[in-house]
């Protein structure tokens, strides 16, 4: 069993994502993340040049898992299972971002605290404008991978006959805005589960695009 403890900048990251939550992005100095995890804040300096460079950091991690989690092996499907695939990815992610979905709950206010964080985060950048213009464009480009995915897929559908899809940018952009905004209403315990919603969901999509 290996007893290896997480590096600086990963604990550094964990720290400043419950401290940014907890507290804002405004109330949490570097000084404040450092003392959590028991270094000098000049040392936190040799990781990361400044607090909204920690910002970016997280916001930059959590997106990398989320494109991930969607895309994962889904280029060599058919454009149909490929949409189908990343739209059910998607729905569910979101469904266990919510506070009081079954993981947050089983964690308590840590696991809250973590499924809302990614949101939050992006909340705190793009409310309070806190990150420089390299690293908003870097975010709005991961952002984009979802979509271009989604799109090309709707494309190569059409071209192929098996789509009826006007305008693929279009319906891209509403796919993913069914996927997003899933758990504005969908509830744990409520009447459809998880895979029903997105059963539910995918009829929704084929009927959009066939």
């Amino acid at each position: 069993m290996s007893n290896s403890k997480p590096d600086t900048r990963t604990t550094a990251l964990a720290v400043a994502k419950r401290l940014f939550v907890e507290r804002g992005y405004s109330k949490t100095s570097l000084t404040a993340i450092a003392e959590e995890i028991g270094i000098s804040a000049p040392s936190l300096y040799w990781h990361f040049k400044s607090k909204e460079e920690i910002l970016f950091s997280l916001i930059e991690q959590d997106l990398d898992r989320f494109i991930s989690m969607i895309t994962e092996n889904v280029r060599d499907l058919s454009p149909a299972d490929r949409v189908e695939t990343m739209a059910r990815r998607y729905i569910l992610i979101q469904l266990d971002r919510r506070p009081d979905s079954p993981s947050a709950v089983m964690d308590g206010d840590a696991g809250a605290s973590e499924a809302l964080s990614h949101r939050r985060m992006l909340q705190i950048a793009e409310l309070d404008h806190v990150l420089t213009d390299d690293h908003a464009h870097r975010i709005r480009s991961m952002q984009s991978t979802v979509y271009h995915l989604f799109r090309a897929a709707l494309e190569e559908g059409a071209a192929s006959g098996v789509f009826s899809v006007v305008d693929a940018s279009t319906v891209a952009f509403a796919i993913i805005s069914l996927c997003e905004n899933v758990q504005s209403w969908a509830k744990p315990g409520g009447r459809l589960g998880p895979d029903e919603i997105c059963d539910q969901y995918t009829i929704l999509i084929r009927k959009m695009i066939l």
